[in-house]
């Protein structure tokens, strides 16, 4: 007999909407085939609900400017303010360039401070291009002589929140020789995409440039410049559904398994499929309370006794079989939030104790380095999507066995 091992999704199930703001750079007024500097000396420029600093001394400038320069060919500082595509995104006429050395860091204004930043394109300056092709007075030609050298140029993002430079970052090639074929050697010279999603709540953007091109002593040797374009805020929409289960009616201390045999529940905007045969697979609501009692006879329980927060309802999950959420109505084709999870008392007393199907976690000895593990993937579009969450609802891997655990909270 296979072991049902049913899992207990306490589905807190929340959707948001996002508006989103572009930083195309049309805004700012630009004669045809020319920049903005910073010569005078205002100290930088918006576009969208970003502000881009900008320090100009002595006729150098750092930070950003905006221009619509077209030279694709010229080598050289004095071509430092056209892109290698010659345009902007996707045919635009303004653009945005960017020198590391200074204040290369984009904020963002009111209504998008504190946000998600979904992320912009960037490709190579004319001049960072060249440079790297070609080598020039300061700096070597990438892949040296003979095409082998594993140089690379690559930008670094990350992001501040409330005057914290936070952990997470996103790293981006904008040349890389290190291939040991030779033939995907590559020098950016098209838009790419930069997704920034995975910084999460950011204030302000920092960049970073560096290089393997840094003989002499004096850092990178190759031009500190990249163009960029259509960078994206993204604006919470306060709008959100949670799937309480709340609105779904139970007698107390009961639970619908699905053998009314209407095949699923809906909840806020979420559909949660059912199918029973004697046997429930997928989801099943319960209000049941009791976590001490064990095997299979308890397996509309949740080892919490109680939905999250106190609540009386929650949902069940038996993955053995059709275990999949779908979005209805505005939430279909949306960013789902999360949801709290916790175990179901059958599952957790089966992994605390053993049972006749399945062992103890840990072992007789605690130290077998078991776990169990939940794994959330997305479709989209008739697609499972790439990403993956996971979470582990139990875990014994841990060198120190004081760090052992079986999930019995909500999490």
């Amino acid at each position: 007999m296979k072991k049902f091992n049913t899992l207990l999704c306490a589905i807190f199930f929340a959707t948001q909407i996002f508006s989103q703001t572009v930083s195309t750079f049309e805004n700012l007024s630009l004669a045809s085939d020319t920049f903005w500097n910073g010569s005078d000396l205002s100290g930088g420029f918006n576009s969208g609900l970003a502000s881009f600093p900008n320090s100009y001394s002595g006729g150098y400038w750092s930070g950003f400017t905006y221009t619509n320069k077209k030279d694709s060919t010229t080598s050289g500082s004095a071509n430092q303010y056209s892109a290698i595509t010659g345009s902007g995104y996707n045919g635009s006429s303004n653009y945005a360039v960017a020198n590391e050395y200074g204040n290369a860091k984009i904020r963002l204004t009111a209504n998008a401070g504190g946000k998600s930043v979904k992320g912009f394109y960037v490709t190579n300056a004319t001049y960072a291009y060249m440079s790297m092709k070609n080598g020039d007075m300061f700096a070597k030609k990438f892949g040296g002589a003979n095409g082998t050298d594993p140089d690379w140029f690559r930008l670094t993002v990350k992001g501040w929140f409330n005057g914290t430079l936070k952990n997470q970052s996103v790293q981006f090639y904008l040349a890389d020789f290190r291939a040991a074929d030779g033939t995907q050697d590559y020098i950016v010279r098209d838009w790419r995409w930069i997704d920034l999603q995975t910084l999460g709540n950011v204030d302000s953007i920092m960049f970073q440039l560096e290089s393997t091109d840094t003989a002499g002593g004096f850092g990178m040797n190759n031009p500190a410049y990249f163009a960029l374009d259509n960078f994206t805020t993204l604006e919470q929409v306060p709008f959100q559904t949670i799937a309480g289960f709340e609105d779904l009616s139970l007698a107390a201390d009961t639970f619908w398994n699905g053998s009314d045999l209407t095949g699923g529940f809906v909840s806020g905007n979420g559909s949660f499929p059912n199918n029973y045969s004697g046997f429930f697979s997928g989801f099943a609501y319960s209000n049941k309370t009791d976590n001490t009692t064990a095997g299979s006879a308890n397996q509309y329980s949740a080892v919490t006794a109680g939905g999250y927060n106190g609540s009386p309802n929650y949902a069940i999950a038996n993955d053995y079989g059709n275990a999949k959420m779908k979005l209805t109505g505005a939430a279909a084709g949306k960013l789902v939030k999360g949801f709290y999870v916790t175990n179901t008392t059958y599952a957790y007393l089966s992994m605390k104790n053993g049972d006749m199907f399945a062992k103890k976690f840990g072992g007789a000895n605690g130290t077998d380095p078991d776990w169990f593990q939940l794994n959330v993937l997305g479709w989209y579009n008739g697609a499972i999507k790439q990403q993956s969450v996971n979470f582990y609802l139990a875990d014994f891997r841990s060198i120190d066995s004081t760090q052992d655990y079986i999930l019995k909270d909500w999490s």
